[in-house]
């Protein structure tokens, strides 16, 4: 998809992305949940994310469970991840907290959680238009 095809993004200053959402919607295609919850999972969204577009744009992916076990990182990962107890819950109290949630946007096709950040002033994105704007698919 050429840049002049790319759907409309709205202008955020700060992207959050309901992981195992935009995961299992937008880049496993509905496949069967049993394996979504590897590491593996993870990284294949985690991937795409870091390819987004607008370079300058904060990027926060928010999963759900506790955080595994990693190696250290380096610092140069321009993505945050948060693992919360409820990823839900964790996105809406930061629209919540934030002094400006016009400048949010949520990523999400969930629709309980679209309609919570909307009322409270952030913006919602479907997970194939924001991955639109991430590049390609690893291979």
């Amino acid at each position: 998809m050429s840049l002049s095809t790319l759907p409309d993004l709205p202008t955020a200053e700060e992207w959050l992305i309901d992981g195992f959402n935009v995961l299992h919607v937008g880049v496993l295609g509905g496949e069967p949940r049993a394996e979504w919850w590897r590491s593996a999972q993870r990284e294949r969204l985690l991937e795409r994310v870091r390819c987004f577009e607008p370079a300058g744009a904060r990027v926060i992916v928010v999963f759900d469970g506790r955080h595994p076990p990693a190696p250290a990182e380096d610092g140069t990962d321009r993505v945050e991840v948060v693992f919360a107890p409820s990823a839900d819950e964790w996105l809406v109290a930061r629209v919540r907290d934030a002094q400006d949630p016009a400048g949010l946007a949520v990523v999400t096709a969930d629709r309980r959680l679209s309609s919570r950040v909307e009322r409270r002033g952030a913006r919602v994105v479907a997970p194939g238009t924001f991955l639109a704007h991430c590049g390609a698919p690893p291979s």
